[in-house]
């Protein structure tokens, strides 16, 4: 960057430069503290210094805070000053800040430099998202005359590789060549990326292999973009032989190895990632070792577990003293998770048991699963020893909700009361499904004021009961014979869309036919038909039942007429006698 000669020559601005020039701008900072609060006089130079120190240690808001100080001290602000002001702000992304301090540059009427044009065609370059609205703003620059810098370049010929017009690309960075601007790396890694996206494996080979004669020096960076197109195209042996060129060259990193591995991964070659990751600790590079761990842990994905056996075979082959590389807590939930899915608590209790050999402690995404797990397994002790690791954690929700539903599917009132207990104490949301659980507990513990409390706490709480608890609820009053509150169960259960089974149908006749409700047994049946039910045994003698009750209610209110004409004749008879 050009930075302008001042006449006045002090100690400190002096002093100033010379840190600047040497990127000491931590000392440049702490100089410019001192002067300007020990009442020295400040200059323009100094604070020029100062902001440049401030531009390069991206403290952007500092660089404007100085140009605000020199408009109270009254100090003259130069386009060198602006000029500062404009990268930082460039470098910050703030590319409307960029158009206002050109427009302040303007009004200085000095020549601006070079730079600051181009900083204000980059800046607008950016606020433009429109393609030919850019293309037009870069052929009204470059009709300035003003001397275009490799970064204005670069921003076109990233445009040209995005669309792919590798003649426009080419021409503009002869274009550069020709006017003697140097291209970074970053130019010449979008070039090569152009040859790669168009197929053009050679002529991307045959850049590279010019990129010396352009003064740049490929980075591990531009290799990896090399190694990534062969690897690709699944030319493995050119692959190879550029990462040799990049050891012989000293810029093996990281990066490379992690490629090589990252490719054979995603194929799902395990054995071949492995021996490269091993290749890289011989060579002195540590390699990325989460790449195997997620072919590891991509072994026990639905997709790759669908039986039994292949959850034996994942984890004998995962789990092998031969891995390269130690299993970490991801690998271990997920095989976890996997065999849950396998309906194997064997299998995951063996799993955790590792994991805590290994030194993990389970997180509280996997407290359900094991608590639930040592439930199956009889294992209550070990679910009390899951909850009490997590119970007065901030992950104690999801553990009090597993046991909780523990207990309840074991119908272990006492237990489910004292935990509820415990988490009302301490303000724990129960969710819906420990709710459905316990509900469904005491329906089958014959406790329907326990069922009915609990579903109001649920509704108190803004919680939507589960299909499951309406239906529960539903067959606990069903088979109380409580009329009014099966209806409104049978509601709420038809009103969320569910279609009652003909068992739920047959449930809700018996409760009608014991009340004596032969017309609603009748209107039920004809429901369950329409809904394409056939009805069995067990139905049709309950229509029959019902039946029978309607027409005994028939012979009897007919009875009770004819007992009621007899006795009008009767009274008939007896007032013509009396009138004789």
């Amino acid at each position: 960057m050009e930075q302008e000669e001042e006449d006045e020559e002090d100690n400190n601005g002096e002093l100033m430069k010379r840190l600047n020039d040497d990127k000491d701008y931590s000392h440049t900072i702490t100089l410019w503290h001192q002067t300007s609060r020990d009442g020295s006089t400040v200059t323009s130079w100094m604070v020029k210094e100062a902001m440049f120190a401030f531009s390069r240690q991206s403290q952007y808001p500092k660089v404007l805070e100085l140009l605000e100080f020199m408009k109270r001290k009254g100090i003259e602000v130069t386009p060198g000053h602006l000029n500062i002001a404009m990268g930082a702000a460039y470098r910050a992304k703030e590319y409307y800040v960029v158009t206002q301090l050109w427009k302040k540059l303007q009004n200085i009427g000095e020549t601006a430099y070079p730079e600051s044009y181009n900083l204000y065609f980059l800046a607008k370059w950016h606020l433009t998202t429109d393609s030919q609205a850019q293309e037009y703003l870069f052929q009204k620059f470059r009709s300035s005359g003003v001397r275009i810098d490799n970064r204005a370049y670069r921003v076109v010929i990233k445009l040209k590789v995005r669309q792919q017009k590798r003649e426009e690309a080419e021409k503009l960075f002869k274009e550069m060549l020709d006017n003697q601007v140097k291209p970074d790396e970053d130019v010449c890694k979008d070039m090569i990326m152009l040859y790669a996206k168009l197929g053009l494996h050679e002529e991307a080979r045959t850049f590279f292999n010019k990129m010396q004669d352009f003064g740049v020096s490929p980075s591990e960076r531009t290799y990896a973009l090399l190694i990534q197109m062969y690897l690709d195209s699944n030319a493995q042996e050119k692959a190879l032989e550029l990462l040799q060129i990049a050891k012989d060259e000293a810029v093996t990193d990281q990066l490379l190895y992690n490629i090589f591995i990252s490719h054979h991964v995603a194929r799902g070659n395990l054995e071949v990632a492995e021996d490269f990751f091993e290749q890289t600790r011989k060579n002195g590079v540590v390699a990325d070792s989460s790449l195997l761990l997620r072919l590891y842990t991509s072994s026990f994905s639905q997709e790759n577990i669908k039986t039994f056996k292949d959850l034996e075979r994942a984890i004998a082959k995962i789990f092998s003293p031969r891995r390269k590389v130690k299993p970490d807590y991801g690998l271990y939930e997920s095989a976890i998770r996997a065999a849950n899915r396998q309906k194997s608590p064997k299998k995951v209790a063996e799993l955790y048991s590792r994991m805590t050999d290994d030194g993990f402690q389970p997180l509280a995404s996997l407290s359900g699963i094991l608590i639930s797990t040592f439930s199956k397994l009889g294992k209550t002790k070990e679910a009390e020893e899951i909850f009490g690791i997590f119970k007065n954690s901030a992950s104690a929700p999801p553990v009090y909700n597993s046991l909780l539903s523990l207990y309840a599917k074991r119908a272990n009132n006492k237990r489910v009361m004292d935990i509820m207990k415990e988490a009302k104490e301490k303000n724990i949301s129960v969710d819906k499904f420990a709710y459905a659980d316990i509900i469904e507990m005491s329906a089958r513990l014959q406790r329907p004021g326990q069922a009915t409390t609990f579903y109001k706490a649920m509704l108190k709480e803004g919680l939507e009961p589960l299909l499951s608890t309406y239906i529960v609820l539903w067959k606990m009053f069903c088979t109380r014979n409580k009329v009014k509150e099966s209806e409104r169960f049978w509601r709420l259960i038809v009103e969320r869309g569910y279609l009652p089974d003909l068992e739920m149908y047959k449930t809700f006749m018996k409760m009608y036919l014991e009340n004596g409700n032969s017309a609603k047994v009748s209107e039920l049946y004809s429901q369950l038909c329409k809904e394409g039910w056939i009805a069995d045994g067990e139905t049709n003698n309950i229509v029959k039942e019902a039946n029978k009750l309607e027409a005994n209610k028939l012979e009897d209110k007919e009875k009770k007429v004819e007992v009621n004409n007899e006795e009008e004749k009767v009274e008939t008879h007896e007032l013509g006698e009396g009138n004789k």
